[in-house]
């Protein structure tokens, strides 16, 4: 496994992008851009991968499973990232909801 990024590693990372918009909550509009950075997660329990399916309203692979993953848009730690990953999402007994 690799060794997560710091949170001073991020914020230079970020730094490339400082000239794009930023959407009211602080994040970074990534939509004109020809490259963003992003994170991919894969969650393994008990020797099963976590798929989880995507909403019929993005914008690519409706309705597809993928694993967790977004867009890097602002400098947290990996706690944050935990954070952000269950944010809206409840995990219950073999179920994502």
């Amino acid at each position: 496994m690799e060794r997560p990024l710091t949170k001073a590693q991020v914020e230079e990372l970020l730094s490339d992008y400082a000239h794009l918009p930023h959407f009211r909550d602080g994040r970074i509009n990534f939509t004109d851009s020809r490259r963003a950075p992003i994170i991919a997660c894969f969650v393994e329990y008990r020797g099963r991968i976590l798929l989880m399916r995507r909403s019929s309203k993005v914008g690519t692979h409706r309705d597809r499973l993928n694993n967790i993953s977004g867009y890097i848009d602002k400098a947290i730690g990996h706690l944050g990232i935990l954070s952000e990953m269950s944010s809206g999402r409840r995990l219950e007994s073999g179920r994502a909801t």
